[in-house]
């Protein structure tokens, strides 16, 4: 159990994985900062502005219930500043990828609003998953909008 936590806390605490305060991946609390460079500069630059990316509004995404059994199932929540697609990939401790859900622009999970996407048994094939942390990430056509951990209990 303590080199299950340990895993964890290393990978959500890498580089890779750790989102960093100020941005809009779905981890910490968004904050815009300035920019030293001037306006005039920015609009010339050609740099899209920052309604033309998709992102999540409470910077975080809610996973309730967690842990949980897998034959009860749990739902991620998120609210999209647009409609978006995405795609939900689902890996094990190892970084092994288990799943992939592609989520179309304006289906529930890619609208404008408070989604909620379901993960349960079927989320795998019906496969039996054994105890333990899984990670997921969120993504937008662009970039990694969201990530986080669920833990399926046994039972």
């Amino acid at each position: 159990m303590i080199n299950s936590l340990l895993i964890i806390l290393f990978v959500l605490s890498s580089p890779s994985f750790a989102g960093v305060v100020g941005d809009k991946t779905g981890v910490g609390n968004y904050s815009p900062s300035l920019s030293s460079t001037p306006i005039s500069d920015q609009q010339s630059s050609g740099a899209s502005s920052a309604t033309d990316e998709v992102y999540i509004l409470e910077s975080q995404i809610l996973n309730y219930p967690n842990p949980f059994k897998l034959s009860q199932g749990t739902e991620l929540g998120f609210t999209l500043s647009k409609a978006s697609d995405l795609t939900l990939t689902i890996f094990n401790r190892f970084g092994v990828k288990l799943a992939s859900i592609d989520i179309p622009r304006g289906s529930e999970g890619g609208s404008a609003k408070y989604n909620k996407l379901k993960i349960n048994a079927s989320t795998f094939n019906n496969n039996l998953m054994p105890a333990g942390p899984y990670f997921y990430t969120l993504s937008s056509p662009t970039k990694t909008i969201g990530k986080g951990v669920f833990i399926i209990r046994p039972g």
